[in-house]
């Protein structure tokens, strides 16, 4: 059968098929005759056969169902004498090689039927032939083909007993036709484990970078050169489209976790090492990033740990935006101590001078902005009393051994503690910095206590803090008028929200900004008090800033239903207008990106 199907004869190939399936088979009954009249029997059957073997190769779709009982040899055998009886019992010599042989020369072929293909499974079960693993790579590549997908033949293979394992060039198969276009993702790492068992021979380096790449971000844009390295696999697009699947919606777009990335990581860094090749040439800085990025919205702690000794063994720089998002997934995971370590070492490095946690903190690298800087979901973790005091032993056990205490973390635990309404406590920590701690208060502890406190509809608390910061000769900053303003505004005090507001201009480097004009206007607008909204609109002219068109004409119809006179307030519209078509800043409403 090979040697006809190198040659090409598809029909002598069915021909030696058909005899296989009448000769080799066991009988099913015994025979019962001479031997000169059994192989008299033969050869007429044999020259009848014959007769109808062109008619076969003509119809190379269909084989004849009935070569397995001749109805012409059965005729002659009931006409012959009997006298001589032999009794004869042999096993069947069916085997899978040769139903192997057949549907090896149907994958040479351009065309053929699925008919033909049924055909020879349903002989092989009724001759009692069992598929090996060759017989199920050449249904594989026959499926592929055909246009279906392979992948039940695969649970097939999982689910004999014992599992078979199927042959390299099976796996081969699925890793270049399957595995790219495919939205099961238990299928792509089942597949992606037969085969790294198989070392280089079936995927590389490349082809494992690859392959990490598309786990990692689905929505990302390859760079240039992980382009050119997979155009060699671009002819597959349409053969996967053929097959059923969407190329759009390829594997790419499925969610691994990031324990399985790490895993590609892992096995080509055994690879670089065992062939000594360099491992940051095939995995780029940016990568860890992605995958951090991963274990930080999984709150996978012990990946995001991995992968930190990885960079360590590779002696690639953790920069501050990944130690930012080892930082957000630790506290997630309510690894207090680890936290805060890092972030001691991160202020210990510098990166954490000139860092607002009170604004979103940005990826740069991978141009993700976080809902929250990554210091406030420290503070949003340690939400009890006692995951606080757990932190606050910490510091002390490190102050102990005589470890950095920054005044970083003290200001992220005061703002824990006046958030979860232990203001007392907050206080007494902030005033135990200099001789506790040995670090002087800043800005930002003062305005971790006020935007801590923010809850309460009370000002007395904040004018105490905002008189301690003043005599502790602190300069307040911009976020400390908002949260002041705001707080004041919220508890009714418009007068001492236009106090703070015309006090911002007293500290150098400050400005009056709209977000802090905002809350006062809209507030005497809702209670009907036209003075102070003018007086707030005239000052907001003074000031250079322009209030937004829509805004000003809602008050000004809240002010009408009240029953104010709003004349000089419709006057300032164009003045305000007019301000934010020339003033860049003021051409919108800025965004407030300050977490209240």
């Amino acid at each position: 059968m090979r040697v006809y199907t190198d040659l090409g004869r598809i029909d002598k190939v069915r021909e030696v098929l058909s005899v296989g399936l009448r000769d080799l088979d066991a009988p099913v009954e015994l025979m019962s005759t001479s031997p000169a009249q059994y192989a008299w029997l033969g050869s007429s059957a044999r020259r009848r056969d014959g007769g109808t073997t062109a008619a076969a190769a003509s119809t190379s779709l269909k084989l004849q169902t009935n070569l397995l009982a001749p109805a012409a040899a059965e005729r002659e055998r009931r006409l012959c004498d009997t006298s001589a009886v032999i009794r004869w019992r042999r096993p069947a010599m069916l085997n899978a090689d040769v139903f192997n042989a057949y549907f090896e020369a149907l994958t040479r072929r351009r065309k053929y039927a699925v008919e033909e293909v049924n055909f020879v499974l349903d002989q092989m079960k009724a001759c009692g032939v069992e598929k090996d693993a060759l017989t199920y790579h050449y249904l594989v590549e026959l499926h592929v083909r055909a246009g279906y997908d392979p992948t039940g033949l695969w649970e097939e293979m999982k689910q004999l007993v014992p599992e078979m394992t199927p042959l390299p060039a099976t796996v081969q198969t699925f890793m270049l036709r399957i595995v790219p276009y495919s939205t099961d993702p238990s299928l792509v790492v089942e597949v992606t484990r037969a085969a790294l068992r198989y070392g280089t021979a079936i995927v590389d380096k490349r082809m494992l970078t690859e392959l990490m790449v598309q786990w990692l971000s689905p929505v990302r844009t390859p760079t240039h050169a992980e382009s050119n390295a997979s155009s060699g696999s671009q002819h597959t697009v349409a053969q996967a489209s053929r097959i059923g699947l969407n190329a759009a919606s390829s594997s790419s777009a499925v969610q691994y976790p990031p324990e399985y990335v790490l895993w590609l990581m892992l096995e080509l860094e055994l690879r670089c090492v065992l062939e000594k090749a360099s491992f940051s040439q095939y995995v780029q800085r940016q990568y860890f990033t992605e995958l951090l990025l991963r274990c930080a919205k999984c709150t996978d702690a012990g990946t995001a740990e991995q992968v930190l000794a990885l960079m360590d063994r590779q002696a690639i720089a953790k920069t501050a935006e990944v130690l930012a998002l080892v930082v957000w997934c630790w506290s997630q995971a309510l690894e207090v101590e680890k936290a805060l370590d890092l972030i001691e070492w991160m202020a210990l490095k510098g990166y954490l001078d000139q860092v607002d946690c009170f604004r979103k903190a940005q990826i740069e690298s991978l141009r993700y902005t976080m809902d929250r800087h990554y210091l406030m979901t420290f503070t949003d973790a340690i939400h009890t009393p006692a995951l606080v005091e757990r932190a606050l032993s910490h510091l002390q056990a490190r102050r102990q051994k005589g470890e950095l205490v920054t005044v970083h973390t003290l200001d992220l635990l005061v703002l824990a503690l006046a958030r979860i309404g232990e203001e007392r406590k907050a206080l007494q920590l902030v005033s135990a910095y200099e001789p506790r701690w040995g670090v002087a208060p800043r800005t930002n502890t003062y305005n971790a206590l006020l935007t801590g406190c923010s809850r309460y509809r009370s000002t007395m608390l904040h004018r105490v803090v905002y008189k301690t910061m003043k005599n502790s000769g602190v300069v307040p900053n911009v976020l400390t008028f908002r949260v002041l303003i705001r707080q004041a505004v919220t508890s009714g005090n418009i007068d001492e929200a236009i106090a703070y507001l015309e006090e911002v201009t007293t500290y150098p480097g400050l400005r009056v900004e709209v977000e802090m004009i905002l809350p006062i206007l809209e507030r005497a607008a809702r209670v009907g008090d036209g003075e102070t909204a003018t007086r707030v609109s005239q000052y907001s002219l003074k000031c250079d800033i322009g209030i937004d068109g829509s805004v000003l004409r809602s008050a000004i119809q809240q002010l009408t239903e009240a029953g104010q006179s709003v004349e000089v307030l419709k006057s300032q519209l164009p003045l305000h207008e007019a301000l934010r078509s020339r003033s860049k800043a003021g051409r919108q409403r800025a965004r407030n990106e300050v977490l209240v």
